[in-house]
């Protein structure tokens, strides 16, 4: 993508006066095929009858005009600055900003509109950086969401609603220019996703069933390889054009068992709580628990780590599982019960077996500790020949971040998401990486035998 972009809106209403201005002239003729390549900011495919489809990164497949006089071909389109081109060969050029864009000739085809899913040619073109690309949102997506008969679900974090859902995910992606400072940072690689609007509905547990259908986004991602590792933000607005970018939400939620979400438009309300208590009630969790910190304004925290180990030889590796807890104002557990499943019952049962034996820095209100509801989730670690030995010489690492949730890399290897309790290591050095929003942290610590190097970050304001 040209950075030429960046400076098209400014100049619209200049652009848009010149066409006005514009005859069609004695020689009108038609173009066909497709023009577009590395010096143009956008793809042009000619249909014949005066009939154009631009597309461009945020604007996918946008019906214009044209017209032809001679060797000037004019090209408009609502919501787009327009242009007027020179015809040279198979090429299409215009000047702009002291710069001149050439659109090449692509392909002959255009008597069709073009589809959203990439022609075999296209997919042809596509680099290995691209595919690279594709197959981290897909694995990203797999990950995340689980493909049923109604769509794609996944549970979100907080299991508030418990289930969101989309009718499709479908996406395709576009490389971006790499700037010298991007390259300086490690970055080799950088896109947009774009996801196709589709139907979206939420499962909530009181009352207990689906939503409506309402219409819905995935939304646009920014995608980047950094050092050999991937990551993706939220773009809101026109990459390159007037881009802002946000947190992503949806590679967060957890990846439910599919055979546990509701099909269909199951809609089972419950029974009202007793006493004539509201949903709004700190008594009973449901959809508005906590909202506006009514319940607690400090989340409880346990004291030890939920990490369920696995034996290296595992011929089946389990998913995590998520446990809603009731905990006491004292830190113990007064029920808790599994609401995302693992794809292995035993590892459900060791996580309820855990939950019982876990105790909790309480909540808090005003600075007093009270009861709670909160979702937690068990993740499986695998065992290694070297974490088997090394009980005897051995540390613990815990990390924080203020402001936001983190994810921690230990020694390039993710450990999860904060806060980070007591995570075992052999002694010796050891590599902490942390990613909160768009801010990234990286130190290397020595960990001691039997001692916990304790680190806290600061994401607030960001």
């Amino acid at each position: 993508m040209n950075t030429t972009m960046q400076r098209w809106l400014p100049h619209v209403a200049l652009s848009l006066v010149a066409i006005a201005g514009w005859g069609t002239g004695a020689g009108a003729q038609s173009l066909s095929g497709k023009y577009g390549g590395d010096e143009c900011p956008y793809e042009l495919t000619f249909a014949g009858k005066g009939v154009v489809y631009i597309t461009t990164l945020g604007m996918t497949d946008v019906r214009g005009q044209y017209k032809v006089d001679g060797d000037k071909v004019l090209v408009s389109a609502s919501g787009w600055p327009g242009a007027v081109f020179t015809r040279k060969g198979n090429t299409l050029e215009t000047a702009f900003m002291g710069e001149t864009l050439v659109c090449t000739k692509l392909s002959a085809a255009g008597s069709a509109r073009p589809q959203v899913a990439p022609a075999p040619a296209a997919a042809a073109r596509m680099s290995s950086a691209d595919r690279a690309a594709m197959d981290f949102i897909r694995a990203s997506i797999d990950s995340h969401w689980v493909k049923g008969p109604d769509g794609w679900t996944t549970q979100p974090q907080d299991s508030n609603p418990l289930y969101t859902q989309f009718q499709e995910l479908t996406f395709t992606v576009k490389p971006r220019q790499v700037s010298e400072a991007q390259r300086l940072n490690g970055a080799d690689y950088r896109g947009t996703v774009t996801f196709k609007p589709t139907p979206e509905r939420s499962y909530h547990t009181s009352p207990q069933g689906w939503s409506d259908w309402v219409d819905g986004d995935p939304g646009t991602l920014g995608v980047e390889r950094r050092n050999g590792e991937w990551r993706v933000w939220r773009v809101i607005g026109s990459p390159d054009v007037l881009e802002l970018t946000m947190e992503t939400d949806l590679f967060k939620g957890f990846r439910p068992d599919p055979a546990r979400v509701p099909a269909g438009h199951d809609t089972l309300p419950t029974a009202p709580p007793a006493g004539g208590e509201s949903a709004e009630s700190c008594e009973h969790y449901g959809p508005a628990y906590n909202q506006d910190n009514l319940c607690f304004d400090t989340r409880p925290v346990p004291l030890s780590p939920t990490r369920i180990p696995v034996p290296a030889d595992a011929p089946i590796f389990p998913q995590p599982a998520v446990l809603l807890f009731h905990l006491s104002r004292s830190g113990e557990t007064i029920e808790a019960h599994v609401i995302v499943h693992s794809n292995l019952d035993t590892f459900n049962d060791q996580a309820l077996d855990l939950a019982k034996r876990l105790r909790w820095n309480p909540a808090q209100k005003n600075g007093e500790a009270v009861e709670a509801w909160v979702p937690w989730q068990f993740q499986p670690t695998r065992e290694t020949s070297s974490a088997a030995v090394a009980g005897a010489r051995s540390g613990f690492i815990t990390v924080n971040v203020s402001g936001r949730t983190g994810e921690v890399y230990v020694d390039n290897v993710d450990v999860g998401g904060t806060p980070l309790i007591s995570y075992r290591v052999g002694a010796g050095r050891h590599t902490i990486r942390v990613r909160a929003g768009y801010r990234t942290w990286e130190e290397t610590v020595q960990v001691d035998s039997g001692t916990t190097v304790v680190k806290s970050y600061d994401a607030t304001g960001r």
